[in-house]
């Protein structure tokens, strides 16, 4: 069931055009997460979904309802920010009760609901406190207990975690997950975070100067990007433009055949994850993988290794697990298998 529809938006600051024809739906319960570089209008799309600038091009609709002219606080929405917001002379339980009385819900009633979610997020038993008391984790809390405690058609995120450290973080992250999803809460948060993108939404609506790029799933947008650029953000470093010709794939940096390819003749980007790139010491011969490499530079991350691989002048970037890299050293020569690949056809190309 559609919940929220943005039609066609467009927003200009100053002749600078900052949003261009933002165009999707949001599902009843659905966590949709605008991920983009810093700069690329998410917290703007944000603001104006909120009410919180004006809106003079496209339309924002509450179910078939046009909200455009609803001043923020006649739209059923909550958001929190950056920082928690709190009044600093207000007691925790009166933080997190405040949007109720403001629509004049009865004393005992407010308390009432403020505690519930005081208590879903793990903040019982501290009602009576100031928010100087309190972590910067633990505000947030509250602040995103206040945001529930209205029952908002639509929860808005803007970046909210972002100024904690990085295990307050993921403790935030699950935290909002799992009261969402008892709430059943629609949300939209906006990030330029990719791990906490893909750990939270449901789907994702990559935004690159201003205009969204792809809409799809967290895998969708990692296996599958729409774009080079889109690939890139998403983190994967080898992108190779060049031209296919049946199962060959011909670049200005390595030529290799694929097995069963059969693309016909067309050019466009290869995209190689970083995952899908295996590597062997020189020493072990392989008949289908001609392409040999030196390894450039070596980050152990949790779990796995990631690679530089020198070739022919080309960074390569591989990741491999623990057991299977522990042979391969700094300096080393390596043969280079390229496993599942996505390609993205240059469409100005074949105009």
């Amino acid at each position: 069931m559609t919940s929220f529809q943005l039609q066609h938006l467009s927003y200009a600051y100053e002749d600078k055009l900052i949003l261009r024809d933002i165009h999707f739906s949001i599902q009843e319960g659905e966590r949709i997460g605008i991920l983009g570089p810093s700069g690329s209008g998410k917290s703007t799309l944000l603001n104006i979904v909120a009410g919180l600038l004006p809106l003079k091009q496209g339309v924002v609709l509450d179910g078939e309802k046009e909200i455009n002219d609803l001043p923020p606080e006649k739209r059923e929405m909550a958001m929190m920010f950056q920082q928690p917001l709190l009044f600093p002379h207000l007691t925790i339980l009166d933080n997190a009760a405040f949007a109720l009385k403001m629509r004049k819900v009865a004393k005992k009633q407010q308390h009432e609901q403020a505690k519930e979610w005081l208590a879903a997020v793990g903040m019982e038993g501290m009602e009576k406190r100031y928010p100087h008391e309190l972590s910067g984790g633990q505000q947030q809390r509250v602040a995103l207990a206040r945001a529930l405690a209205a029952k908002p058609n639509l929860l808005l995120l803007d970046e909210p975690f972002s100024a904690l450290d990085p295990e307050l973080r993921l403790e935030m992250r699950d935290l909002v997950q799992d009261v969402q999803q008892k709430s059943n809460t629609t949300m939209i948060f906006v990030t330029h975070d990719r791990d906490e993108a893909f750990a939270i939404a449901d789907r994702l609506v990559i935004l690159i100067d201003g205009m969204v790029k792809q809409i799809d799933t967290p895998r969708q947008c990692y296996e599958t990007p729409a774009s080079p650029e889109v690939a890139n953000f998403i983190g994967c470093k080898n992108i190779f433009y060049g031209m296919w010709e049946q199962d060959t794939f011909t670049s200005s940096s390595f030529v290799h055949t694929f097995q069963h390819a059969n693309m016909g003749k067309v050019s466009g980007w290869l995209v190689l994850r970083p995952e899908t790139i295996s590597m062997t010491s020189r020493t072990t011969k392989h008949e289908n993988a001609p392409l040999t490499a030196k390894v450039k530079n070596i980050q152990y991350r949790q779990g796995y290794y990631d690679y530089i691989l020198d070739m022919n002048g080309t960074n390569l970037h591989s990741r491999q697990f623990t057991e299977s890299a522990a042979n391969v050293q700094m300096g080393d020569e390596v043969t280079v298998q390229f496993g599942t690949y996505h390609f993205i056809e240059d469409e100005k190309k074949g105009e």
